[in-house]
């Protein structure tokens, strides 16, 4: 008998790195890759050039130059860099589907280099070539060509030819040698299970006793790990500090909240209550003194002014910035005693407030960071 004749379909060449470098049909240019660090960069067939676009493991687009014009095709992918849709300038964005196991019908088009997991399919088998050129992956056999040198006593495990321990999903093999679970993929299951334990600690607690913090905002703490702080005009989030409860976090961030909004407030309106109460005693004397009853001061009038029952001061402070950097002639007496009240309530700052900062300080550099 005679054996059929062979036919050479192509030829490849690797680097002293065991890397594919040179991908030659007969009667065509040599086909020849370029690499950054583990991944394809690049790839040259006479005049046609071939460049991958991607920041850390996320594919972002592929660019292609033939002689002076120049093609760039935006990549849409997933977790596991496999391309989904391909874009092209002023035309209509292109889906690409794979099975579970990246085998993509003919019809589907080859409209990227780059495919399944963000591997380069070959050009002549439309095996995937894993590793830079290590071991052919046939996604309609569903497993590698060749058996895996790290098998079976190895990280190939026992079965050398299977491809993601039969889990080709949630894991990609970028080595052809031993699966991984994509590092975007492990940031999300461990984001999910540790809102799953802040759920269930929460339900614990409600189950064990009522809690005196709101259900809702402690529900939000324990999920998200992070408190909001009002400081100034600003809501500010932190984090919390590891081992914190979410409950002690938000009942001292009440207290924080306490010593630097409430307890201020209350000895501002200290300060504006004794202003005041000077004002209007001043004001009966000269009402007496001029025989007046109706009489009132400039003095009082400003305090009557700037006066509210809808603040914990007792007066609107952004009314007392008005007539501080007002220049209506009109209100130059009201400039004169705000800039006066004003600074009486900055000598009161360094007695009251240090105190009250350093201890809210203090709570907030114990549980957050």
């Amino acid at each position: 008998m005679t054996s059929p004749q062979q036919n050479l379909l192509c030829r490849y060449r690797y680097d002293p790195l065991d890397r594919l470098i040179i991908h030659a049909k007969p009667q065509a240019s040599p086909l020849l890759r370029f690499y950054c660090k583990t991944r394809l960069a690049t790839e040259i067939q006479g005049a046609s050039h071939h460049s991958i676009l991607q920041h850390d493991d996320q594919l972002l687009a592929q660019q292609q130059r033939q002689d002076v014009t120049l093609d760039t095709t935006l990549l849409a992918t997933d977790l596991q860099r496999s391309v989904l849709h391909t874009l092209k300038p002023n035309q209509q964005r292109e889906p690409i589907a794979y099975s579970p196991y990246g085998h993509r019908p003919s019809e589907n088009g080859l409209l990227s280099l780059m495919g399944f997991n963000g591997e380069r399919p070959d050009a002549v088998t439309g095996h995937y070539l894993l590793g830079n050129g290590y071991r052919a992956f046939n996604p309609v056999l569903m497993r590698f060509n060749s058996p895996d040198s790290w098998s079976p006593f190895g990280k190939g495990g026992f079965n050398s030819y299977a491809y993601c321990l039969g889990d080709p999903v949630n894991r990609h093999d970028p080595s052809g040698h031993s699966p991984l679970i994509p590092v975007t993929v492990l940031k999300t299951r461990i984001a999910w299970q540790r809102a799953g334990n802040a759920l269930a600690e929460l339900h614990k607690l409600r189950r064990s006793a009522k809690l005196p913090v709101d259900a809702l905002e402690l529900e939000a703490v324990a999920r998200n790990r992070s408190i909001k702080f009002q400081i100034g005009n600003e809501v500010i989030p932190h984090g919390l500090d590891k081992g914190m409860h979410p409950e002690t976090a938000i009942l001292l961030r009440d207290k924080y909240n306490d010593l630097t909004i409430t307890q201020m407030d209350l000895n501002d309106g200290v300060v504006y209550s004794n202003m005041r109460t000077a004002a209007e005693k001043r004001n009966w004397e000269w009402r007496g003194i001029f025989n007046k009853p109706d009489f009132e001061s400039w003095r009082l009038k400003f305090f009557k002014d700037i006066g509210t029952d809808k603040s914990p001061r007792g007066f609107d402070y952004s009314k007392l910035n008005s007539y501080r950097f007002s220049k209506e002639d009109s209100e130059i007496y009201f400039r004169e005693y705000a800039t006066g009240f004003y600074r009486e309530l900055q000598k009161h700052y360094s007695t009251y407030r240090a105190p009250l900062i350093q201890e809210a300080s203090r709570i907030r550099d114990r549980f957050i960071h």
